[in-house]
């Protein structure tokens, strides 16, 4: 496996998708108990939360490795976007006529940390970070 694929694998596969989703997860929970929003937290592998997260995470990080322009605007956009498309779930919550602010604080400090994973994957796989490392594990697993 040549060193280009096995960055992108780790970038993409490991630090967005799978290590990515943990992070994520374990940053929004530690979120919701700062600020005292309840959350089921059964549900909230079956969330469509955490496929979005997901595919955010690996859709910013290949538009940072392959250096396109304007990435900082595009994420700024998705996630106001993203917290205007809940912002009826967040009424429906605080049972009034604002919404809750806790949970819309929580919602953009998930964000947040899933775009600042994005952007570390991003630069794994442009080699702009880790590299010496990526190499020593490529040639370990692979020769």
């Amino acid at each position: 496996m040549s060193e280009v694929v096995f960055r992108w694998v780790i970038g993409i596969g490991v630090a967005a998708i799978v290590l990515g989703g943990g992070v994520s997860l374990l940053w929004y929970r530690l979120m919701a108990k700062i600020f005292g929003v309840k959350r089921d937290w059964k549900r909230i592998l079956t969330d469509k939360g955490m496929m979005t997260g997901i595919i955010e995470r690996a859709f910013f990080a290949v538009a940072i490795a392959a250096d396109l322009g304007s990435v900082t605007i595009a994420m700024i956009v998705w996630t106001t976007l993203k917290s205007e498309t809940m912002w009826g779930s967040f009424l429906k919550f605080s049972k009034k006529e604002e919404p809750d602010w806790n949970r819309v604080t929580v919602g953009l400090l998930a964000s947040l940390g899933s775009m600042i994973i994005a952007i570390v994957a991003g630069k794994i796989c442009s080699g702009d970070i880790l590299v010496g490392s990526i190499e020593t594990l490529r040639v370990g697993l692979f020769g």
